[in-house]
């Protein structure tokens, strides 16, 4: 597995690097985020009233396009989360509750439907993976005997976005979107895997370099 992240990585700062040549031009910024969990599926059925909140999430971007006039943007988004999960198992029959530090890569792939020298309104796929842990699982005698944890989280989903101008060099950027998620909690005595389907919206500031509407 380790190795496939490897992998990911490598791939996608290629792509950064060979769109960001295509754009003559690149944006290197920061941004915030809150994710909204829709519903769950898998062997999340076995929790009732499960819920996970996020508290922080906040993260670097690198984004093509985003003031040229071309039709294809690509940003990287890689963003560290602080998020909370608390179920109740209906196998154990008792309350649980896990606190989750994860780090994501996300991948959009925008086209911009709207553009001029104000702003970029782009939509597009979006295709990520996210690593998280937790060093003491929950709080009961049941899970704290299967030790640390591992969560690999693969994703695809579809947002939107607008890019807004103040000048040459600096954009103010928004974003939504929807994601399917593949989830996979790891520890040495099982491994669970379940499905989430989750909305985001994200907020963030771009400086742009050689990135002017032309």
């Amino acid at each position: 597995m380790k190795a496939q992240v490897i992998k990911i990585i490598g791939l996608s700062l290629l792509f950064l690097l060979f769109t960001s040549t295509y754009c003559m031009g690149m944006g290197l910024g920061g941004y915030i985020s809150y994710d909204l969990l829709i519903s769950t599926m898998g062997w999340y059925e076995n929790w009732s009233d499960f819920n996970r909140v996020k508290f922080l999430q906040f993260g670097i971007l690198f984004d093509t396009c985003v003031a040229r006039d071309r039709l294809f943007n690509y940003r990287l988004q890689v963003g560290l989360d602080l998020s909370n999960a608390s179920f109740y198992d209906e196998d154990l029959g008792q309350d649980a509750d896990i606190d989750i530090w994860q780090i994501s890569f996300i991948n959009t792939f925008g086209f911009g439907m709207i553009r001029n020298e104000l702003m970029r309104f782009w939509v597009g796929p979006q295709i990520g993976f996210a690593l998280g842990f937790e060093p003491n699982f929950v709080q009961d005698a049941y899970y704290s005997n299967m030790g640390e944890f591992f969560e690999f989280d693969i994703f695809v989903g579809v947002g939107f976005g607008v890019n807004i101008h103040i000048g040459d060099t600096i954009s103010l950027c928004a974003d939504a979107g929807i994601s399917l998620h593949e989830d996979f909690m790891i520890c040495p005595a099982a491994t669970f895997m379940g499905y989430l389907v989750k909305c985001h919206v994200n907020a963030g500031v771009i400086i742009r370099m050689d990135d002017v509407y032309d």
